[in-house]
């Protein structure tokens, strides 16, 4: 380990090799006693800066192959001298010359107080020398904006004295090591230049430190004051000033901001290119704007193996979560009883959300489950406010990738892929879970132009996760078979206290045998098939009974009528309860009363009451409709009718009535099948199966990339 005091300055050159060498000059000419030097290659093409290295023997030089931008470069750099353990680091543009007193009297402020995390040295431009170049940056963020006072202005009375600041430039500062190892490394999002310095003195200050600029350490800097017209500069620029927005504004200050920078760009890059009809700086700004906005932030690195280097104790938790992969996931919760719902429901409180640190939008815009198909105009506010919400965070925050829900009819898709696109223009792969079913028929009725705004968003999916193998044909007309997989659902595998009786078992000929309806009373749900099957079985028989449990639907006035007609026959009175809208222990308690589970939907994708059933132990008489012929074996678990067909459905109800021993055998079955394949655990470790190969990918694309040349 090297003194205690050693101060590791890094300079980073590509391609300017005579700037580095006077800088190098200049800093054998400094008093203070304990540095090394590291000279970065950030993949120079040509050869100048070795011969420069054959000049100074005691300076260390290290070679990268590309060019990885400043950041990278530098956290290059830091990684080789974090290894030797030194108190301080001090970052060095190589166009700079050092006086001989500035490292001294940058320590010597640093030391004056332990929360000190970085000191700036006054920097005057080297031509006219006289001028200040920046004295510290100073951060508004109501705007989200930063500036340097001082720059372009002569020495004066504030100039003059030790100042806390919001941001230290890049050009030169001082850094306390410790601190990298607390906030991590410079952000590589910001490649190939611009910002990182700015978003590194925020990070700084977020965890506590205090930033300062000592007056009494000078550095000159040769750069031109004039104004910036480079066309790849100004694309930089406008990108670096879109990515700051999106990670350094909060949730209230955004408008403002928006607002803010819109017009700095404007005023500060667009107009002046506008006037000199700089055609290509100004499709260099658009471009940068444009490349802002979609970029998706890389994970910010912590140096590791620096033993001499001691914080805090952090909890173990705090810990994990850093290295946990964020999900922005959009869904639905609320108090409606429906199946997505539940299903988000058991996703948030599984050992999903604790693998990933997930966001959860809630894009619930009904109030009811008969508001589902109506439109409303409180439905758009909340949708705008929904779309607000998601872009605030994906600016905000570093996502690596949005789950959105895909609804299959009209409207409602057309909704839904609203969030599909805005994920996909903030440049995260975006997975699709799909509630629904049967998206070649909503695409087969589509015009032209629906058709092919459609196929374009199905296309940008990273994945499509349907909820069985039999689904995969919604996707397979519009993606290639390796982004669509399935994943069954899941429930919480925890039982009724009481284990379930079988009323109608052979044993008790005298007990009538209970069916138990479930679900929403719509007619897609097949509650009027089932009254059809029922008017035909209580007329003929007198051991059986029905429960009928749901809230009614957006067709209450069509459906409700002939429930209550069918509810008025006398061979009905006695036999069948309708206990309405059922939840929690009050559902458990239903399906412990019965001894079949009946559902003959007419359109569903994969029914989270089936699960439910099937954990209860119930047989099932359902329809081959979407995934139940996955989820209900026929003769196996339960019973497959025909579609929209009372007779059938009667049969099927009657078979099963008269063969209690099938009963019990399909019992058992359910419940060990459930155990197998339909648990939360198990739908949430398929879950994190698929989002791990999205980021595995996602890192393939990563690696390469090609580095942009500055």
């Amino acid at each position: 380990m090297i003194s205690p005091q050693t101060v590791a300055i890094l300079i980073l050159n590509r391609n300017q090799a005579e700037y580095t060498r006077d800088c190098l000059v200049s800093l054998q000419q400094i008093d203070y006693p304990s540095y090394r030097i590291l000279v970065i290659d950030n993949g120079s093409t040509d050869d100048s800066l070795r011969r420069v290295a054959q000049q100074f023997p005691t300076v260390d030089f290290l070679w990268l192959k590309e060019n990885l931008g400043v950041a990278g470069g530098r956290n290059a750099g830091l990684r080789e001298a974090l290894r030797k353990e030194p108190a301080y680091v001090f970052f060095l543009d190589n166009d700079t010359l050092v006086a001989p007193d500035s490292l001294t009297r940058l320590v010597n402020r640093m030391n004056t107080h332990a929360k000190i995390g970085a000191v700036q040295p006054k920097i005057y431009f080297a031509s006219p020398p006289d001028r200040i170049c920046t004295f510290g940056g100073k951060f508004y963020r109501r705007i989200s904006h930063y500036r340097h006072p001082e720059s372009g202005h002569c020495d004066s009375v504030k100039t003059q004295v030790p100042t806390e600041i919001d941001i230290v430039s890049g050009c030169a500062g001082l850094m306390r090591a410790i601190v990298f190892q607390e906030i991590g490394l410079l952000d590589e999002t910001y490649s190939p230049y611009c910002h990182e310095d700015v978003d590194w003195s925020l990070r700084m200050r977020n965890a506590g430190y205090c930033l300062m600029v000592e007056p009494a350490a000078v550095i000159w800097h040769r750069i031109s004051s004039a104004p910036i017209a480079d066309a790849a500069k100004l694309r930089e620029l406008a990108k670096a000033h879109i990515l700051f927005l999106r990670f350094h504004t909060r949730f209230f200050d955004l408008p403002l901001s928006i607002v803010w920078v819109s017009f700095h760009m404007v005023r500060r890059y667009l107009f002046p290119v506008i006037g000199r009809h700089n055609q290509e700086a100004v499709k260099g700004i658009l471009h940068g704007i444009w490349l802002g906005l979609r970029q998706q932030r890389r994970p910010i690195e912590k140096p590791s193996g620096i033993s001499g280097i001691t914080l805090s104790p952090t909890p173990p938790a705090a810990v994990s979560d850093r290295s946990k992969k964020k999900i922005l996931l959009g869904g639905v919760l609320g108090p409606l009883d429906a199946g997505p719902t539940r299903v988000y429901e058991t996703l948030l409180k599984s050992r999903f959300a604790e693998y990933f640190q997930v966001r959860f939008l809630d894009l619930q815009f009904a109030r009811n489950v008969g508001d589902f198909e109506r439109l409303r105009p409180g439905k758009f506010v909340r949708l705008l406010r929904s779309l607000f919400f998601m872009m605030y965070h994906l600016l905000r925050n570093r996502y690596a990738t949005v789950c959105i829900p895909l609804s299959t009819n009209r409207n409602a898709f057309l909704k839904d892929s609203l969030f599909l696109w805005l994920g996909v223009l903030m440049g995260l792969p975006v997975i699709i879970l799909e509630h629904g079913t049967n998206i070649p028929a909503l695409y087969e009725k589509a015009g032209p132009m629906l058709r092919w705004f459609m196929r374009t968003t199905l296309q940008q999916a990273t994945r499509c996760i349907v909820l069985a193998e039999c689904l995969k044909f919604n996707f397979e007309p519009f993606l290639p078979a390796d982004r669509i997989v399935s994943v069954y659902l899941g429930i919480d595998s925890v039982r009724q206290k009481q284990p379930i009786s079988n009323n109608c078992s052979g044993l008790e000929s005298d007990r009538k045998c209970t069916l138990v309806f479930l679900s929403t009373l719509v007619k897609a749900k097949g509650i009027l098939v089932l009254l059809e099957a029922l008017t035909e079985l209580l007329a003929e028989r007198q051991d059986i009974s029905c429960v009928l449990a749901g809230g009614w639907g957006w067709d209450v006035e069509q459906v409700r009528p002939k429930v209550d007609h069918f509810l008025a026959q006398e061979y009905a009175r006695d036999s069948v309860s309708l206990r309405g809208l059922v939840k929690g222990n009050e559902k458990l308690r239903v399906f412990q009363e019965g001894d079949i589970f009946v559902l003959p939907t007419l359109a569903d994708a994969s029914p989270h009451v089936i699960l439910e059933a099937m954990r209860a132990g119930l047989p099932i008489v359902a329809t081959d409709v979407g995934a139940i012929p996955e989820l209900v074996k026929d003769g196996v678990n339960g019973l497959i009718c025909l579609k929209d067909d009372p007779q059938d459905l009667a049969q099927k109800i009657c078979y099963l009535v008269d063969r209690p021993d099938l009963r019990q055998a399909m019992s058992r079955n359910n419940l060990d099948r459930f155990e197998d394949f339909f648990t939360a655990d198990k739908f949430a470790l398929r879950m994190i199966e698929v989002f791990e190969s999205v980021f595995a990918e996602a890192r393939k694309e990563i690696k390469s990339v090609d580095p942009v040349e500055i």
